[in-house]
This record gives C-alpha cells, structure tokens and sequence, in this order.
C-alpha cells in the first residue's frame, strides 16, 4: 500500500518524466525547489517528511571529493521549514553538535 508521500512522490516523479525537468544548478536552486516541493506536501496534509538534498558538501557518496559541511546542512534544514512557517516543525539533527550548531 502506498502512503500519501510515496504516492505524492510517485506523482511528482511520472510528472516529472513527461516534462523536461530543470536541473537546479546551484544551493540557493536547489533549497527554491525542495522549498516548494516541501510546502507543496505541508498543503496537502502530509504530517512527517524526511527531505535529502544531495548536494556537494550533504552528499555521504561524494564525501572523498567534497567534505560535509554542517553549516549548510542547518541553512537548508532552516530555509526549508521557513517555507512552511506557520506550521509547527521539529528539526532533527544528526549529532547533538549540528543540534546546538542549528540553535
């Protein structure tokens, strides 16, 4: 059985195939997308969500090549849940560290 996220998500994704999808090229692209995207979940009841943005510096396969950065782990976790701000969210952290650090 699909959970409303995974059939929101399958959605997104066939729609995605039919049309020609833009490819963020940058953090700020990236945080627009998930930003939107993420609203678009709060919108329609979804009451937990777990986002991964794989991006250089966030991405654990490409760690060798670009080392994670826990500062912008907290910018992306902020931005996001300020797109849904009037709703109630819980950030939770990896470490007790990026916990403090996102304070």
């Amino acid at each position: 059985d699909a959970t409303p996220i995974s059939a929101a998500a399958a959605d997104a994704d066939e729609e995605a195939r039919a049309q020609s999808v833009n490819v963020p090229t940058s953090l700020d692209e990236v945080l627009i997308q998930a930003q939107t995207d993420f609203a678009a979940a709060a919108a329609m009841g979804v009451k937990r969500l777990r986002v991964e943005i794989l991006t250089p510096g966030l991405n654990e396969q490409i760690e060798s090549r670009f080392p994670f950065d826990a500062g912008m782990l907290v910018e992306c976790a902020l931005r996001l849940s300020a797109a849904i701000a009037p709703l109630k969210t819980t950030l939770l952290m990896d470490s007790p560290g990026t916990a403090a650090m996102a304070q």
